[in-house]
């Protein structure tokens, strides 16, 4: 037998050796079983019961509103003054928005009643529409009336019904500004005011979380696996990604979930996704794009490993 014919004889077995070994891989490959993942959402609260809901705010500090062209001269004046009013006293800023307003300012007749989400409008005012995000009651709208005519020269209704739509509630105590019965004496509690402070202390920003991830397995070097990821945040996340990872920080393969609007959550079915032979250890990670930023950072990662393993 020539030379020629040894190193082919020797280049065929090399072949059929490591054949045999990707066609052992790939058809006996382990199976592989994670554990599932269930994010544990925090009940902290950051400030005391004055509100319909624990820490109610709207987005931003500063606050759009529109004055209904049913309001006569008075009455835009006394809601004027009320929102000059709160914006000294507080970190709330408020400017007039005719297209889409986060305040609407009524001067009609607003029965005390439940929204459909299963808010309630007190009084003649308060949040008409609000998502549970995170820790907070997010107020994405108000309503206020001021149908009742006022009596003293400071605009006592209209700052008490703001603050409705603010998610103060009614207190017991007759010189406050929150007092079921209105007066002319009553000022704004200083708890009222370290409230919204506390509340609106918080720069709005997403924040992206892996809430849920199941059916994580690994047969013949195939994963699957479903995963939720929702925005906890107090802003919409504009771009965002998840990557899977190994335990050296190495992308294994990254997916784009586009935008993630506040309250809403996106989940991925993913079979048969191929990955590295023998990968028992694996990291999920959310993050948001560009020069974005989140609320918090410590929940963006999910480090799984094999059952057993």
């Amino acid at each position: 037998m020539g030379n020629w014919d040894s190193i082919l004889l020797m280049a065929l077995f090399v072949v059929l050796v490591f054949g045999l070994y990707f066609f052992f891989i790939n058809i006996h490959g382990e199976k592989l079983q994670y554990k599932e993942y269930s994010y544990n959402f925090s009940n902290e609260n950051l400030s005391n019961y004055s509100q319909f809901y624990p820490n109610m705010r709207y987005k931003y500090s500063n606050i759009s509103y529109r004055i209904s062209d049913a309001c006569d001269s008075a009455k835009k004046i006394e809601a004027e003054n009320a929102l000059f009013i709160l914006s000294n006293k507080t970190r709330l800023t408020f400017y007039p928005d005719s297209s889409s307003p986060q305040i609407n300012i009524l001067c009609t007749n607003i029965e005390q009643s439940k929204t459909k989400e299963g808010y309630l409008i007190a009084g003649e005012g308060g949040p008409s529409k609000v998502i549970p995000v995170g820790n907070y009651y997010l107020i994405l709208e108000g309503k206020v009336s001021l149908y009742r005519t006022e009596k003293c020269q400071s605009p006592q209704v209209a700052v008490h019904e703001i603050l409705h739509a603010l998610g103060f509630d009614h207190n017991k105590n007759p010189g406050s500004i929150m007092y079921p019965i209105t007066t002319c004496e009553q000022t704004i509690d200083d708890y009222i005011i370290n409230d919204i402070d506390i509340i609106y202390r918080l720069e709005p920003h997403p924040d992206l979380v892996i809430e849920y991830l199941s059916n994580v397995s690994i047969d013949k070097g195939l994963m699957d696996f479903n995963i939720s990821v929702a925005n906890r945040g107090l802003d919409d996340a504009k771009n965002a990604t998840l990557l899977l990872l190994n335990t050296d920080n190495s992308t294994i393969k990254e997916f784009s979930l586009g935008g993630i609007n506040v309250g809403v959550k996106k989940t991925l079915i993913i079979n048969n996704l191929k990955v590295p032979s023998g990968l028992k250890k694996a990291i999920f990670e959310v993050e948001v794009g560009g020069d974005e930023k989140e609320l918090e950072y410590d929940n963006n990662l999910v480090e799984l490993t094999a059952v057993g393993a």
